[in-house]
């Protein structure tokens, strides 16, 4: 595993978070190739910009919310 992900994720969800903690990964990893986050120790990188397309930013946001969430 890289080490971004252990990092956030871990090695393997809880049971019962097992579902959540899919989503999040899967999520984070989508989100790293559509903006091309090649950071090697922080999954979503550094904090985007906000500019014309708020998309980055709003989506940076979103995933660290889930991400904290799994916490």
């Amino acid at each position: 595993m890289p080490a971004w992900f252990c990092a956030e994720f871990g090695h393997a969800p809880s049971r019962e978070d097992a579902a959540q903690w899919l989503d999040a990964a899967v999520a984070v990893l989508s989100y790293r190739l559509v903006y091309g986050v090649n950071d090697q120790r922080v999954a979503l990188g550094s904090v985007p910009a906000p500019g014309p397309s708020r998309h980055p930013f709003e989506e940076y946001w979103r995933l660290r919310s889930a991400v904290n969430g799994l916490d």
